[in-house]
């Protein structure tokens, strides 16, 4: 029997008898090149020498039999460039690759036969051809990494160029080509997306229409949403101070169009087919309890769209954010967006530049959702009567509504009508101009009217209100010469002396007052029997 410790392995045995190749010794993982010249820390010697490091570490890996010899070809032909460019020397190459492939194993007669005469310069040479020694700078290289622009003006005793001068000069006019070539990709895909854009949205140049075929067109039957205030097919813009009721005011509006009642008891309306409502100011309850008490009888006409808090998904400066938003209004005639701001905020755009963005996505929804009308809601700026931000504000709508309040009050509120004043809407645009008109609220219904007269008118008829006052308590004749009114309006009731002196006028035109002669053919006035009740 034979002693298991004697066996000699198969495998052994082949070896011995040589039909099996020995077994490669292990190489080590890395290999750090000879390099004989410091770097002088430019990007393009950074990139050779990581490039000869790539190479060496490959080398110094290989396994007998395992194409080292091909392996060295090709490094050598690799990092020709880098020496054809001045970048690195020969002898640096040659030094490095030599110590990694005897780190392989490899005789040094067999490295000799690899990397001996120019071959590889020349090959690499007649390939690259005009071509740069290095990849050209990509587009995050072209500022102040690619090379020192101070180097572009450097000259010899002789003032000519120097060789880093010429070599900086290169690199900065390949920049330059890079630069224009990737602005006119970006150009031209700019270009191939906005049509490809336009496709996919359906939209489509519009048609050329001689000046009789467009005026044969017949007109529609009805000019004005709302007689006076909103020509059919418009946009408005409604402008309101801090608190002075314009979402009292939407709400008046949704039931006026819903229910084909006048709007503000004055103007007459057209009722769409159907109505939505984008609000992103109150709470989904309160809305409810407000829109409950208008008493609304068509409610089915009016969607509600409530985005407080959801308004990231309204970014409809996106095609396919706006696509969805107009397959889900469609068949809503009017629209109406209360309010602008929030929409801003919600999707990082500028009240001050960046609003006339928003809006011509806006009309760019309506257009895709089929509406005829809308009617964005707008802060004005603070103690202001003007749209706040873009002066693109003032001439994107067709038409301007206006809420103004007699004072700035930063808690004023629409129900206090001491805390602001009273309040004034006045309305003013294409084929509309509505003077100022007090606007008179009535809790029950929460309910708006317009009254004709402004804030001057106002006044005057508050000063009027005090004529009254002053005339119930007089005693004897009852009777004031003018410059006697207008000194007790004064100082019982803090008229001042012009404003008294028009209501004293307008209180005589209006049949208030009653004109006499008195002593010395003075005028006299007294009430007249109608008011002295």
């Amino acid at each position: 029997m034979t002693d298991a410790a004697n066996v000699i392995p198969f495998t052994q045995r082949l070896q011995d008898a040589g039909l099996t190749p020995p077994k490669p010794t292990p190489r080590p993982a890395t290999y750090t090149p000879i390099v004989t010249t410091p770097s002088d820390g430019t990007r393009e010697r950074k990139y050779a020498e990581g490039a000869l490091q790539k190479e060496c570490t490959g080398i110094a890996a290989m396994a007998p039999n395992s194409g080292r010899n091909h392996a060295l070809n090709a490094a050598k032909f690799s990092l020709a460039r880098f020496i054809n460019a001045g970048i690195i020397t020969n002898a640096e190459v040659d030094a490095a690759l030599t110590a990694a492939a005897l780190a392989s194993g490899l005789p040094q007669d067999e490295i000799d036969d690899c990397l001996k005469g120019d071959r590889h310069q020349r090959a690499a040479a007649e390939k690259l051809g005009h071509q740069p020694a290095v990849p050209p700078p990509t587009e995050s290289d072209l500022g102040n990494t690619t090379f020192d622009p101070g180097v572009l003006d450097e000259t010899d005793e002789h003032g000519q160029p120097t060789e880093a001068a010429q070599q900086a000069q290169d690199y900065f006019n390949n920049a330059i080509r890079q630069r224009a070539l990737q602005l006119r990709i970006d150009d031209a895909a700019r270009e191939f997306y906005n049509d490809w854009q336009a496709s996919q949205l359906g939209q489509s140049m519009p048609d050329i229409i001689n000046l009789r075929d467009f005026l044969a067109v017949p007109d529609e039957d009805a000019q004005y949403r709302i007689t006076d205030l909103w020509p059919t097919g418009g946009n408005v813009l409604l402008a309101a101070q801090y608190k002075a009721g314009k979402t009292s005011m939407i709400a008046n509006l949704l039931r006026a169009l819903a229910d084909g009642t006048p709007f503000l008891g004055k103007f007459a309306t057209a009722p769409p087919k159907r109505i939505t409502l984008f609000d992103d100011e109150l709470d989904e309850r309160m809305l409810r309890r407000w829109l409950r008490e208008q008493g609304i009888i068509n409610e089915a006409f009016i969607d509600i769209a409530s985005m407080k808090g959801r308004l990231a998904t309204f970014n409809i400066l996106n095609a396919r954010t706006r696509a969805q938003w107009a397959e889900r209004i469609r068949g809503s005639e009017l629209v109406i967006l209360d309010c602008l701001r929030p929409c801003l905020d919600a999707i990082g755009l500028d009240e001050h530049r960046d609003a006339g963005r928003f809006l011509v996505a806006w009309d760019s929804l309506k257009k895709e959702a089929g509406v005829s009308e809308s009617i964005v809601v707008h802060h004005m700026g603070h103690g202001q009567e003007r749209s706040r931000g873009d002066s693109r504000l003032l001439d994107w709508p067709d038409v301007n509504w206006k809420i103004v309040k007699e004072a700035q009050a930063e808690d004023a509120d629409q129900e206090d009508t001491a805390d602001g004043g009273r309040r004034f809407f006045s309305a003013h645009g294409r084929d509309v101009s509505v003077p100022e008109g007090q606007l008179v609220w009535e809790p029950e219904g929460r309910t708006l009217t317009y009254r004709d007269g402004g804030r001057k008118a106002a006044k005057v008829n508050d000063a009027i209100d005090h004529i009254r006052a002053v005339m119930r308590q007089l005693t004897g004749s009852r009777s004031l010469n003018k410059g006697d009114l207008v000194a007790r309006l004064q100082s019982d009731h803090g008229v001042g002396k012009h404003s008294a002196g028009k209501a004293v006028d307008q209180a005589i035109k209006d049949g208030v007052l009653f004109v006499s002669v008195g002593d010395n053919n003075a005028k006299m006035l007294s009430l007249s029997p109608s008011e002295a009740m």
